[in-house]
């Protein structure tokens, strides 16, 4: 059944059978021959479309790192990345929101926040409301995310509210088989194949406009020295610039400890160390994983409190998000090394008076 839901997607049908008409005649040799050319020469352009397309994937692959936006399935590649065509951009940040999708977990950060943000009204699919992410995914502007029903025309494994690039796609991060009206809050699976729904993952929730602010009173003329600069499209969320400084020296720091750690680390590593001085090294690794753990929550809670800033600060979300590959390279590292000095480390001995007690 694994294998079938991994070969047909909500929208995606069966192979139909063949025609059972009768067979059509050969062609002609000169139009066969012409015939071949012409495939020949589709298929040669189609091969260069593919070397490009492949060379600009690896380009940005290089310029910027990061974790897959979400999970299809076990195994499957991340939206943007699996070689599926480019969409355009997100929608009109002028449109009105219908729903906001929020959540409370603090793990998987970039695959949660794939789906995180405001969505607007789409249209309707199989008689419900079709929604659309309105906020782009930092270094995955070209994708869309949209929330959508799909009937149990496919079967009732296909049946229920869905997370995908497209209406009836084969993208899909998140699913929820409520037979509600509109997108239930609760009871999201994610991945979509999920063996059952982690409460705090995912909310979905009825759009709440921010508060109204006063419109300021009148102000005296500001003379050239008292002149303030100019208000910035983030103002409205505490100084995104300077949350971005803050959490990019934090990774740095983190960063050239983990190095320090890790050289000591293979240094020992490399002779004969004792049994004290691998206790000792192991706790040193353990106590660095600890840190950078808290250093990847801190970057989560960072990220969710940029994000309410709205649609001008998502520069600012995607300078943080660049952030996470580098803590988690830096966790390898640790991990890696934990492991050979746990793997030198001596059994203990037998304890003395196993093979029977002697009184004196």
């Amino acid at each position: 059944q694994q294998q079938q839901q991994q070969q047909f997607r909500p929208g995606v049908r069966p192979p139909s059978q063949p025609g059972q008409g009768a067979r059509p005649s050969s062609p002609a040799p000169a139009q066969l021959q012409t015939q071949q050319a012409h495939i020949a020469q589709k298929a040669q352009q189609e091969k260069l479309a593919h070397a490009r397309a492949q060379e600009q994937v690896a380009r940005q692959v290089q310029q910027q790192p990061q974790k897959p936006p979400g999970n299809v399935a076990a195994g499957a590649s991340p939206a943007g990345s699996s070689g599926s065509k480019p969409v355009p951009a997100a929608a009109s940040s002028t449109e009105v929101p219908k729903l906001t999708v929020g959540t409370q977990s603090k793990k998987d950060d970039i695959g949660i926040q794939t789906l995180v943000g405001d969505y607007i009204s789409k249209g309707s699919n199989h008689g419900k409301p079709v929604y659309q992410k309105l906020q782009a995914i930092p270094g995955h502007e070209g994708v869309k995310v949209f929330l959508y029903w799909w009937d149990n025309r496919d079967g009732v494994d296909f049946a229920g509210w869905w997370f995908g690039d497209q209406v009836g796609g084969t993208q899909v991060w998140a699913r929820n088989a409520a037979q509600t009206p509109t997108p239930p809050r609760n009871g999201w699976k994610v991945p979509w194949d999920s063996p059952k729904a982690e409460p705090g993952l995912l909310f979905v929730d009825p759009y709440k406009a921010p508060p109204a602010t006063n419109p300021p009173a009148p102000a005296e003329k500001a003379s050239p020295q008292s002149a303030s600069p100019a208000a910035s499209p983030s103002q409205g969320n505490p100084a995104p610039m300077a949350r971005v400084k803050k959490t990019t020296q934090q990774v740095e720091i983190a960063e050239k400890a983990a190095q320090a750690v890790l050289e000591r680390a293979k240094k020992a590593l490399a002779g004969q160390p004792q049994e004290v001085e691998l206790k000792d090294l192991m706790q040193v690794l353990e106590k660095q994983q600890t840190s950078l753990q808290e250093l990847q929550k801190t970057l989560t809670t960072e990220i969710g409190e940029v994000r309410k800033g709205g649609a001008s600060v998502s520069s600012f979300v995607a300078e943080l998000v660049k952030l996470a590959p580098r803590i988690r390279t830096s966790q390898a590292a640790i991990v890696t090394e934990l492991n050979k000095a746990k793997a030198r480390k001596p059994a203990a001995a037998p304890a003395a008076g196993k093979t029977g007690d002697r009184k004196s």
